[in-house]
């Protein structure tokens, strides 16, 4: 699996197929490539990006995400362990 450091955060260019990553800061761009790495990545992929931005910055912006795919809130519910959190994600979004 071929991977790049985007400002010191591996990643998999194919994660980032619909936009040029040589663009993407990880400051401007924090909520697209958490939810991204989030969706799609791997477990170890999801564990770099915890250590790279927090517990507390990835929580927040996959919460704040304007839709997420089943897989992910489900996985994002287990991950951080706040169930109530989730729980209202979920009854938002008829997951329940």
């Amino acid at each position: 699996m071929s991977q790049f450091l985007l400002h010191n955060l591996p990643v998999r260019p194919s994660l980032f197929w619909d936009v040029n990553v040589a663009e993407l800061s990880t400051e401007k761009n924090k909520d697209f490539i958490i939810r991204r790495i989030f969706d799609r990545g791997t477990w170890d992929e999801i564990l770099d990006l915890v250590l790279f931005y927090s517990e507390d910055v990835v929580l927040t912006s996959v919460l704040k995400a304007p839709s997420l795919r089943r897989a992910t809130i489900y996985l994002a519910s287990d991950f951080f362990k706040k169930a109530g959190r989730f729980y209202m994600l979920r009854y938002q979004t008829g997951l329940n």
